[in-house]
Parts: structure tokens; C-alpha cells; sequence
């Protein structure tokens, strides 16, 4: 008997869903952004801290270079010895080189990143959307008492969020530029932006409804069902892409096209896959900016700024020094 429940309890861990994994941290439950915490959590891309996720703590900028390295699958290094800042052996001294390189992050000043100090609101903005490819827009669907507040390098990025519903606001008639960006606020922001995530070699992805990113990282990925105005990002050294059919390059943005109804190429709901004869070939901006709104989910976002702890993201637990807030002299992210 003991040998069958033996048996029984392997057998449950292997089939047991990750996310039911990603539950142990012991500060997230019925938290706002459970959910979104546990789905990056599953899929490697975020850790905890001694059990404890600390989703209302701010996220550093080190914190979000690591992030996006995991999430892209970054390989390539920037030389980043101009940042006096950033010491060669520090734990994020990597992930900010891939950042750097990216494109995704940059200095706060000259020959400084600031790599412990804390996001605001709009340069996380900034960076999801440098990561992600997604174009600037310049008008804004909602009104917000202190949009006036948003420095201008970043008003086209955070239109483009709240026009695509990623971004809801802190509240219903602000947008909080200024506030930190929370580690929480993040997760639900990729949480909403990205549809689909294939980052396992030869998976089948069958993209759900709506709009948003379909982000590929893995090799031989198949993509069914991409609605019409799916944006789809293949990451550097991706090969063996397709896309409704379509075969499609590494290192590229593509937004899938809306057809009118002729040879079977559209459906009812506007999603579209392109006909053998007609295979959508997308090129290789070196922006690598969508162009296409996303529908909305629902609310993630708190309504109260909270206090900055230690950075959370290493491999190993360490022992950064006290955040600062990074001075904004130039477009940062």
C-alpha cells in the first residue's frame, strides 16, 4: 500500500500544472495580480525571495533588466564600461549588457545607470515597449487629470499602452507617471501584452482571442489561429518560425493583416490565416514596433504607490545597496 501511494504522489507531481508550483509564494495569495505572478513564475521568468514574491515592493531597473534578458532569451552584450555605476562583478552587471544591447535600457545620465535605483510608472512603460516592439501612438483613447504630468518622451509609449489596454491607469482618471513601478504592476503588464509566449523548441501555439504580442524565443515554434492584428516577435537566433502557415524570419516584428473574404482567407471574427499562395513575410525593422491595439483585461493595476525594498530578481540572494531614484535628464527606460 505504501508503494502504490508512493507511486500515486510522483505521478500527481508530474502532471500537476506549473502554476499550481508558482502558488508557494506566501505573500501573494488573493493578491490583485496573483495570476499574472504565477504565470511569468512558470514559465522562469520571475523569482521570489526566500518564498516570498513581494509583489507591492518597486521594481529596480537591475530587476527589470533581468526580467526582460529571461523573457527575450538575450545572448548579445553591450559594452557597458562607460557606466561607472555598474560594477563588472555586480549580480545584474550581465543583464544590463543585454539590456543595453537590446536596446532596451538606458543610461540615467552621462556614464550612469543606476542600476538599483527604482522604475517610475512611464519609463517601465518606455522599456515594455522597447522590448516588446510596440510603435509609439500619438493620441491617447482616455482622459487622465494628470496627463499633462507625462514627460514627452514617454507620452507615445503610454498612449500606445492604454490605447491597447494594457495600461488602465492607477486610478480611473490617472496614470501615475511619476509613481514607482511595483513588481506586481510589471507581471500584469506583460501579463495583458503578451497572448502567447513559445518558448519551448517544436511547441504548437494556438493563439487565443484578441489582439496582443505572440512572442516567440524557441526554434521550429508553430502559431495557429493569429488573429487579425496579432503582432508576432520571433527573438534573436529564432529559426523555423511559422505563422498561420507562413514561414517567418528570427529577429522580427510582423503584425498579421486583416483580408477581405476572398479564397477562405478571413473568418467571422476578423482573425485571418493567410492562404498558402500568399504567405505574409514580415521584415526586420531595427525598431521592431507593431502597429496594432490589443483589447483590454481587467484591471491590474493598485492605486497607491509602495515602498522600495531589495531587488528581487538575482539567481542567488544579494545584498544591493540602497535604491535611488534615477535622475531624468534624458529618455530613460
Amino acid at each position: 500500500m505504501k508503494r502504490i501511494l508512493v507511486v500515486l504522489l510522483a505521478l500527481c507531481m508530474v502532471v500537476m500544472p506549473a502554476a499550481v508550483f508558482a502558488g508557494s509564494y506566501t505573500d501573494t495569495d488573493g493578491h490583485w495580480a496573483e495570476s499574472s505572478i504565477e504565470r511569468w513564475t512558470a514559465e522562469g521568468i520571475v523569482s521570489g525571495f526566500d518564498g516570498k514574491f513581494r509583489p507591492d515592493d518597486n521594481m529596480t531597473r537591475a530587476e527589470a533588466a533581468a526580467i526582460y534578458a529571461r523573457l527575450l532569451v538575450l545572448d548579445e552584450k553591450a559594452d557597458i564600461a562607460a557606466f561607472g555605476d555598474v560594477a563588472a562583478d555586480a549580480w545584474y552587471a550581465d543583464v544590463i549588457a543585454k539590456a543595453v544591447k537590446a536596446d532596451i535600457l538606458k543610461g540615467t545620465a552621462e556614464g550612469k545607470m543606476s542600476p538599483e535605483g527604482t522604475l517610475t510608472r512611464e519609463q517601465g512603460m518606455v522599456m515594455l515597449c522597447r522590448a516588446l516592439g510596440i510603435e509609439e501612438q500619438n493620441t491617447i483613447s482616455k482622459e487622465f487629470k494628470d496627463y499633462a504630468d507625462i514627460a514627452d518622451w514617454a507620452k507615445g509609449s503610454i498612449n500606445a499602452l492604454v490605447n491597447m489596454g494594457i495600461v488602465n491607469g492607477m486610478t480611473k482618471d490617472t496614470i501615475g507617471p511619476d509613481v514607482d513601478l511595483t513588481r506586481a504592476a510589471l507581471m500584469a503588464m506583460l501579463d495583458r501584452a503578451i497572448l502567447a509566449y513559445g518558448a519551448t523548441d517544436g511547441e504548437t501555439l494556438n493563439v487565443p482571442a484578441g489582439t496582443g504580442v505572440v512572442l516567440i524565443v524557441a526554434n521550429n515554434v508553430k502559431v495557429e489561429n493569429a488573429p487579425a492584428g496579432a503582432v508576432v516577435v520571433t527573438g534573436q537566433g529564432v529559426s523555423g518560425t511559422t505563422v498561420n502557415g507562413a514561414a517567418v524570419n528570427g529577429n522580427s516584428v510582423m503584425v498579421i493583416p486583416s483580408k477581405p473574404a476572398v479564397g477562405g482567407g478571413s473568418s467571422s471574427d476578423g482573425s485571418v490565416t493567410p492562404p498558402p499562395q500568399d504567405p505574409t513575410v514580415p521584415t526586420t525593422p531595427t525598431t521592431q514596433e507593431p502597429t496594432t491595439p490589443q483589447e483590454p483585461t481587467t484591471p491590474q493595476e493598485p492605486t497607491t504607490p509602495q515602498e522600495p525594498t531589495t531587488p528581487q530578481e538575482p539567481t542567488t540572494p544579494q545584498n544591493p545597496t540602497q535604491q535611488q531614484t534615477p535622475e531624468l535628464t534624458a529618455p530613460i527606460a
